[in-house]
Order: C-alpha cells, then sequence, then structure tokens
C-alpha cells in the first residue's frame, strides 16, 4: 500500500475527464493527486465506443495531438442508418468536414493519459474512494488504496456516473430513462468493415460497429421502463425479435450469432444535468456533471473538454479571479442547452411512430423549457451575470 498525500487539488476519477482535469491543472503550478481505478494498466472496456473528431481541439490543448496520432486508432469509414426512412443512407466521411472520428481502444487511449499524467509529476492512488469528508478548510479522502488520508484544499469530481461517493454525489436532473442493451459477438472472419451501423426501431435505435479482429459489439437504446425482457435468455429473444426490423444493423449481426453474444449487460445511458456541480470548494467535471445522448457521439470529448475548462476556471479562481468559475458555470449550462436543442432535432427527424413512448418523449420541446427554469433566479443562469467566488489558493496542507 502506498502512503498518502497533501495536495492543492485532488482529483477523484482517473478516466479521460479526471485526467485531462489533473493535466491542466498541474500545468498551472498546482499539486494535484489523482485518486481512482484507471483502465491504463490492466483491464481492458470493450464497449464499441467511438472518438468524435472534436476531441482533436483538447488534445492539443493538453500536447497530446501527436502522441494520439501515433495510435493509430481505426477510423471510422462512414454511417450507415435508417432514420427517418425504411431506406438505408449512407453517409461517408468525405462528406463531414473534420470526418468521422475513431474506433477508440479505450485501455490505448488512458494509457497515453495516464502516462502524460506521470511525466507532470502528477501522484495517483489507483483505488476506490470510501469517504470523503470537510475537515475544517480542507478535505479528508479516504481509501483502501492509501495508508493516512489524502489531504486537498478542493475536490475535483470526475468520477463518472457514479460520483466520487455514493454520499457526495452532484445533484443531477435527468432528462430521459435511456439505457442500453449491449451484446458482444464474435466477428465474422474477413470482417473489415468500419461502418457504424444504425437503425431506428419503434421502442429506440440500434447501433453496431467492429471492435476489433475478433469482437463486433450490438447495442439497443430504450427507455428502461419500456425493456419488459429481465433475464439473459429474456434479453436475447428480445434483441432478436428487434433484429428483425433493422436492415443495416442486420447486415452484420444475423439472429443466430446474437444467441451467440458473450453475455448481454444492461447499462444506464440517461442524460443528466448537475444541478450544483459547483459547491465551496468541490467541482464536479466530465460525466460526473452532465451526460450526453450516445446518439451525439459527444461522450468523452465533450467530458475532457469540460474537465479542462473547469480545470482552468478553478486555477483562475484560485488565483484571484474570483468569477472564473462561475463564467465556468454559464458556459456549461449552454452548452448543454444547446446540445437539448440539438437532441430534440436529432429525434423529431425520425416520424415513423408518431405515437410510440420512447419517440414522443424525446420530440417534445418542454425538455428545454424545464431545463431553463430550474436556473430561474439563480445568478449563474443560462444568461445571468457571474457571481464571485471566495475561493482562493493557500499552500498546501502539511
Amino acid at each position: 500500500m502506498t502512503e498518502s498525500a497533501s495536495c492543492d487539488v485532488c482529483v477523484v476519477g482517473a478516466g479521460p475527464a479526471g485526467l485531462s482535469a489533473a493535466c491542466t491543472l498541474a500545468d498551472k503550478g498546482l499539486s494535484v493527486v489523482v485518486v481512482g481505478k484507471g483502465r491504463g494498466g490492466s483491464r481492458p472496456a470493450v464497449c464499441g465506443e467511438t472518438l468524435s473528431p472534436s476531441v482533436s481541439d483538447v488534445l492539443v490543448d493538453l500536447g497530446l495531438d501527436r502522441t494520439f496520432a501515433n495510435l493509430q486508432l481505426r477510423a471510422v469509414s462512414g454511417f450507415r442508418s435508417t432514420w427517418g426512412s425504411s431506406h438505408a443512407t449512407w453517409r461517408p466521411v468525405s462528406m463531414m468536414s473534420r470526418g468521422g472520428g475513431w474506433h477508440l481502444d479505450r485501455q490505448a487511449f488512458e494509457r497515453v493519459l495516464t502516462d502524460h499524467a506521470t511525466n507532470k509529476g502528477i501522484r495517483h492512488f489507483d483505488g476506490a474512494v470510501e469517504q470523503i469528508v470537510r475537515a475544517g478548510n480542507r478535505w479528508r479522502i479516504t481509501g483502501r488504496a492509501f495508508v493516512r488520508p489524502i489531504v486537498a484544499h478542493v475536490v475535483v469530481n470526475a468520477a463518472g456516473r457514479q460520483g466520487a461517493t455514493p454520499a457526495a454525489r452532484t445533484r443531477r436532473v435527468a432528462i430521459d430513462k435511456l439505457i442500453s442493451c449491449m451484446a458482444t459477438i464474435p466477428n465474422r472472419d474477413g470482417d473489415r468493415d468500419d461502418t457504424v451501423m444504425i437503425d431506428a426501431v419503434e421502442a429506440g435505435w440500434l447501433y453496431s460497429a467492429r471492435i476489433s479482429d475478433r469482437w463486433r459489439v450490438l447495442m439497443f437504446f430504450t427507455d428502461g421502463d419500456l425493456l419488459t425482457a429481465r433475464t439473459e435468455m429474456q434479453l436475447v429473444r428480445h434483441l432478436q425479435a428487434v433484429l428483425q426490423n433493422a436492415p443495416c444493423v442486420s447486415h452484420t449481426v444475423s439472429a443466430q450469432e446474437l444467441g451467440e453474444a458473450h453475455g448481454i449487460k444492461v447499462v444506464p445511458c440517461a442524460t443528466l444535468f448537475g444541478i450544483d456541480a459547483q459547491e465551496d470548494s468541490w467541482i464536479s467535471c466530465g460525466d460526473a456533471a452532465q451526460t450526453f445522448d450516445p446518439l451525439s457521439s459527444m461522450g468523452i470529448a465533450e467530458a475532457m473538454g469540460d474537465a479542462v475548462d473547469a480545470a482552468k476556471s478553478l486555477a483562475s479562481c484560485l488565483g484571484g479571479d474570483g468569477a472564473a468559475l462561475a463564467r465556468h458555470e454559464i458556459r456549461r449550462r449552454r452548452r448543454f442547452l444547446e446540445y437539448l436543442r440539438r437532441r430534440l432535432a436529432y429525434y423529431a427527424a425520425e416520424s415513423r411512430w408518431p405515437n410510440a413512448s420512447f419517440w414522443s418523449r424525446r420530440r417534445n420541446p418542454m425538455d428545454i423549457e424545464r431545463f431553463v427554469s430550474k436556473f430561474q433566479g439563480d445568478a449563474r443562469s443560462v444568461t445571468g451575470r457571474p457571481e464571485e467566488s471566495n475561493l482562493r489558493r493557500v499552500d498546501s496542507p502539511t
């Protein structure tokens, strides 16, 4: 077991958002400790993620653009979908100004971020946090990976959807009830197609992508209260039935192949927004502050971008700019509002099932009105003026 440390900032979460925040804070001269289990060393993440081209801007900011290029991730070759029509449409990357992004090797990507943080002298405790409590004007972070508690002036919560600890989650508003039923399936011999396949169906939408030469992933996105299947066998049969109405995805995965899937996982994917992502010397960023519909392909790139923005704002605040964090909060809310508008447009483009619950729920402009109304009278509202924070840098505790 490694002995713990005192620091200016403790970042809880060793994923892309946490490591991006930590590197940015270290560049600003702050002492940083990262706590949390990362994927950089041991366990692979097989989930068929794609990385948006917008991540390039964040990687340049972090000084990782050349290192990322050396990973030589497989580029998405295009998108084939039935969305708004039963006829499949093909969208090649040549029609996209920044390309289609990449099929993500999450383990290799996080290893790059972890090495980058290590080279900056950032200490990383690879273990779960058990408790975070306020002790005077410091935070006290404990876990089984530390001999003594970590003591920090500020906590950055970048621990994803689950939050830093069960008792310390940012209060969040759920915009929907989206879940994913995810199956990993042996890839067909000779299949090297890097096209992303998407089909809209009455109860949601299907996604399929090649993970590697050996594996392909299939995901069915629907609302949790609309899924009646509970056992793995019921899930397989349900997905096989859905697959019959999915011409693009069924081109790559058959009902028989789905029956040979290596387990089916149900994963929460709801759009969430943190109402109080900042409080005193606690700042949430990335998926701990807000999450996005997988259809938007914003997940990792947006989480990293939000983390970098939050870290820069925190450093400015500690340096004496009392309104820096409030300006970040206004930007965060505006970005999410713009996302909600795009989300409405995405789902409004599919009109084949006007009375289906899944689709009618997502074509309601009131989602946007409800979001804006959450901040009525708040000085950090979507249109409000930034308020001052009294958070300032102090010497690291000893």
